[in-house]
């Protein structure tokens, strides 16, 4: 009887210390790993890894331009009417064969996947579809000249007032400055843009806010920095998103620009030695000047980030 106990005493003190072997190694992959953070994040970082393996590509698509109005419908049921007049880059009338790339976004998962924020002019829109419209000949990109090109798209419900707001890239926007000629028809359950302009285009309006915009700061573990690591606020009721700025000095992620009394989800997302990691917390925006929130990103698939994103 005494060998027996004295057998499970050295199997438990064996398996005691195991444990802590694991948890010593864990530590110190954790502990060992840069905690600075970076005025100009490289693309190489591992968040660029992480935006690349996320992002959503955009689809592919190519015409004959013969002089008439050529209309296309993508995969998504995107519908995109050209007109007769399309020029290259020299000014001349493109002719021949001429390649569409185009992207649908109207997801708030996707909206995070390829980088878009719903920001114009220091403030939120409330968005309604988000377009990629892009027209190559070899290379060459192809523009509209004097008539509009047109995109039509089914939406779950309408938005009154929307307006057509054009980027450069799509974390910040511009509302046109030619709304005759660039506007958001909304019939039969599908909205219809009109537009002088491809590229990166949204059909939103401002998000209503009778005071000043709340600031909200996410504080996460030493480890994660803006070299890894990415967040975005999301609000629950609004088709409304924002990624959060990175504070180097006070070594946090801040967003400047909620409504008061809006139901929001934060969404850390982080790739650290090839590991994916994902945090969230549900709040509501406060009348509080400022508030910060911790959050402690747990490891995840890619697979289950992919879920969750598809979700919202």
């Amino acid at each position: 009887m005494i060998h027996i106990k004295r057998n499970i005493t050295v199997w438990l003190l064996m398996l005691a210390m195991a444990s802590c072997q694991k948890d010593y190694d864990f530590f110190e992959e954790i502990s060992g790993m840069d905690t600075s953070w970076v005025t100009t994040v490289s693309p190489l970082a591992p968040v660029a890894e992480l935006q690349s393996t996320l992002m959503k590509p955009f689809l592919m698509d190519s015409f004959n331009v013969s002089g008439q109005v050529a209309t296309l419908i993508n995969n998504q049921g995107l519908r995109c009417i050209f007109p007769v007049d399309l020029v290259t880059q020299t000014g001349t009338l493109a002719t021949g064969e001429v390649t569409l790339h185009s992207y649908l976004f109207n997801r708030k998962g996707d909206f995070i996947r390829n980088q878009i924020s719903t920001v114009s002019n220091n403030g939120l829109l409330e968005t309604n579809g988000i377009l990629f419209i892009r027209l190559k000949k070899n290379e060459e990109t192809v523009s509209l000249s004097q008539s509009p090109a047109r995109f039509q798209y089914e939406a779950p419900g309408l938005i009154s007032g929307l307006q057509v707001y054009f980027s450069s890239s799509p974390e910040y926007w511009q509302k046109t400055g030619s709304p005759q000629m660039n506007n958001v028809i909304f019939s039969q359950n599908n909205y219809i843009v009109n537009t002088m302009q491809l590229g990166w285009m949204a059909a939103a309006k401002p998000v209503d806010s009778l005071t000043d915009p709340l600031r909200v700061s996410v504080s996460l573990p030493s480890q994660y920095t803006n070299s890894n690591t990415c967040a975005w606020v999301v609000l629950n009721h609004k088709t409304s998103i924002i990624k959060m700025e990175a504070d180097v000095q006070a070594k946090k992620f801040r967003c400047s620009l909620l409504p008061p009394n809006q139901d929001i989800t934060i969404i850390v997302l982080s790739k650290q030695a090839g590991s994916y990691f994902m945090g969230k917390i549900e709040t509501n925006t406060s009348m509080a000047a400022s508030q910060t929130l911790g959050v402690t990103p747990v490891i995840n698939s890619l697979q289950n980030i992919n879920t969750y994103l598809d979700s919202l």
